[in-house]
């Protein structure tokens, strides 16, 4: 609850940020690299990797294992933007253009998350038959705050791209920041 209430925090500063002129704080702001809400992120990344490091270490559980290396990805991806600079690779051999109002760029990066989701579905799922009752019920917890984290701050973004004209599309880049 802790978590949540920190980032729900992070959210009405940014609101008030938004549309309080007079209260400039950069750092406050979701959308802002290396701001308290994205340092923030990376430490529950850590600490979410750390936890099953310490399960896996524990229960012997290889799934845990796993898990803690997609948090380990997770972290180097929002620290290092990974995903955008393999994903820039990736585009320029695409070509230049755009298609939905989508760039080639956002293709990229498209693929390489899915390709990050097939390697760790490759090790996953066998991990997964070895597993306990309990084990595989926290994965799938897991995989649901996952493909929200998904939904939102993939989704969003590339919806909030191709819906830029709608002058509504600030409530998804909110979303979009709220998911991380």
């Amino acid at each position: 609850m802790l978590l949540i209430s920190a980032d729900l925090t992070f959210f009405l500063f940014h609101l008030l940020l938004k549309y309080t002129p007079r209260l400039a704080g950069v750092r406050m702001a979701i959308e802002s690299d290396r701001g308290y809400a994205e340092v923030f992120q990376y430490i529950k990344e850590f600490w979410i990797a750390g936890l099953l490091v310490l399960l896996f270490v524990r229960t012997r559980r290889g799934a845990f294992l796993v898990w803690s290396f997609l948090f380990i990805y997770l972290l180097g991806d929002d620290s290092f933007m990974l995903h955008e600079t393999w994903g820039a690779a990736i585009a320029s051999s695409l070509g230049e253009g755009s298609f939905l109002h989508l760039r080639m760029q956002d293709y990229g990066e498209l693929i390489v998350s899915s390709g990050v989701l097939l390697i760790f579905l490759i090790f996953l799922l066998p991990a997964l038959r070895k597993c306990s009752r309990l084990t595989k019920q926290i994965t799938m917890d897991l995989c649901l705050l996952i493909a929200m984290m998904a939904f939102f701050g993939v989704l969003i973004d590339m919806l909030h791209i191709v819906l830029f004209f709608i002058s509504g599309s600030d409530i998804l880049s909110l979303l979009k920041m709220e998911a991380r």
